[in-house]
């Protein structure tokens, strides 16, 4: 059988024994070195090793890490405690939603939490009311008010300023009040009055 190139007249070129020798003396001289190899990952380890003592520990170092591996994913933690922990959200929404969801809530609870400051209300109306509660009791009643009065004006008087609360990051302020403004014009809530300090 006749091959293409001989039926259209054209030789086929055989490199010459010279030629090969030059080929291959240039491919010689211009491979790369066994650090470009290692860096490359074509080779492993170190020159020192046989290769079968390579593939061994490097298949051992491998079991150890899938050991490391099962270790770490036994001992994970489940979702119900990341979110226990506040690691993890607890929301049923997008998560490229999450942040404004979660800016939404936290703007509610700061305007619900800055309500209920200013509607609180101030000694002497608890006072009274807990005057007028036992004034209509029985004839022991009035130990049990004073006990009672005594009681509630020392939780009042505990209660913690709402600069205290700012300060212990459990209130936040926003909105048109600053807290400058605040810490400067409140009065201590148990005088009865607002104004500066």
């Amino acid at each position: 059988r006749v091959s293409r190139m001989e039926a259209e007249g054209v030789e086929k070129s055989v490199p010459t024994r010279d030629a090969i020798a030059h080929h291959l003396t240039h491919k010689i001289e211009t491979r790369p070195v066994p650090d470009e190899l290692r860096d490359l990952n074509i080779l492993r380890g170190d020159d020192r090793v046989a290769p079968s003592l390579q593939a061994a520990r490097e298949a051992l170092a491998k079991e150890k890490r899938a050991d490391n591996l099962q270790k770490k994913l036994g001992t994970r933690p489940d979702k119900d405690s990341l979110v226990q922990h506040n690691i993890l959200k607890d929301v049923q929404v997008a998560p490229a939603l999450q942040a404004a969801s979660e800016s939404v809530r936290k703007e509610k609870l700061v305007r619900h939490i800055e309500h209920m400051i200013e509607a609180r209300p101030v000694r002497e109306d608890l006072l009274d009311r807990s005057a007028a509660i036992f004034a209509a009791g029985s004839a022991g009643a009035a130990d049990q008010r004073e006990s009672v009065a005594q009681a509630l004006r020392h939780k009042i008087d505990q209660r913690p300023e709402p600069q205290e609360l700012i300060r212990a990051h459990i209130l936040q302020v926003c909105g048109k009040a600053g807290m400058d403004e605040l810490l400067n014009q409140r009065e201590p809530y148990w005088t009865g009055g607002w104004g500066p300090m």
